[in-house]
């Protein structure tokens, strides 16, 4: 795999991984969810076809990707997202997203219609948001920014917990939350698990991205016109997403997105079932 940063218009440089196959014009972009960045698909890069061509970025404020000016809405990302693909002309596209990744990609849904094949969600926060376990640590943002609005970047500073450091001090916490609520299920290799709790170390915007995932709502109308296919995935033994979370996206997409259910996974098919994660995404070597 490569790896490259593209400048968006904003300013933001946004790093990420890809693979290129000369001569193809199916392209995957792998989006990922909190705590992560695109370094937790790397197994999934590595299998598949050399039919696609394969993408993977690092949202803003996560792992490399800049986080010069704070987002603190799913469509701040999702705009990032839309550039990213429209600067790479990335035609003929599958969208695989996982967890809060799936409110990113569905925040795309409008802007990318001319681009988009399909769109995989897999164990995504609902079309509704996630209610946060961190809500006083949000009002604590509030607060200070309301007290300070003309030194909006600056009071993010101000706050210790924006950095996940201030949460997951150090790579064993790292390792108890991913055993606990990650993989719960099957415990990845050791060498990945403390890669990607080094990866999660990286992020900057621990509360902004909190605060965008409980404020996060679908637009109804958005999804009512939505004609490109939408796949659900859900691991029935996830920690962090329920099914009442899965039922109200089918419900929000009035029962037109497919169903998949794992049985024998948790919050991460593409690890705990990987072999049938990779059939279902007909991107298997």
């Amino acid at each position: 795999m490569n790896t490259n940063f593209l400048r968006l218009s904003s300013g933001e440089d946004i790093f990420y991984t890809y693979k290129k196959n000369v001569n193809n014009s199916k392209n995957l972009l792998f989006i990922h969810g909190n705590y992560a960045t695109s370094y937790i698909w790397t197994d999934i890069y590595q299998s598949c076809k050399e039919i696609y061509n394969v993408y993977g970025l690092d949202l803003r404020g996560f792992g490399r990707s800049s986080y010069k000016t704070p987002a603190r809405q799913m469509k701040t990302y999702a705009r990032d997202v839309v550039e990213f693909v429209c600067k790479l002309n990335l035609k003929n596209l599958t969208i695989i997203a996982w967890s809060a990744g799936g409110a990113v990609a569905m925040e795309t849904l409008k802007e990318l219609r001319g681009y988009l094949n399909e769109i995989y969600l897999v164990d995504s926060i609902s079309t509704r948001g996630y209610d946060s376990p961190y809500r006083i640590y949000l009002d604590i943002n509030k607060y200070t920014r309301n007290l300070f609005p003309m030194i909006d970047f600056y009071t993010n500073d101000l706050n210790p917990y924006q950095k996940i450091e201030n949460f997951i001090p150090s790579y064993d916490e790292a390792e108890k939350y991913f055993s606990k609520y990650l993989f719960n299920f099957t415990r990845p290799r050791e060498l990945f698990l403390k890669k990607i709790a080094q990866e999660t170390l990286l992020q900057r915007n621990n509360l902004d991205f909190w605060e965008a995932m409980t404020n996060f709502r679908m637009d109804k109308s958005v999804l009512k016109e939505n004609k490109i296919p939408i796949k659900v995935i859900w691991g029935a033994y996830d920690k962090i997403i329920s099914q009442e979370d899965t039922e109200e996206i089918l419900e929000d997409f009035n029962f037109k997105a497919k169903f998949i259910k794992f049985n024998k996974s948790g919050h991460a098919p593409f690890i705990d079932q990987k072999a049938e994660f990779l059939e279902l995404l007909y991107i298997k070597k």
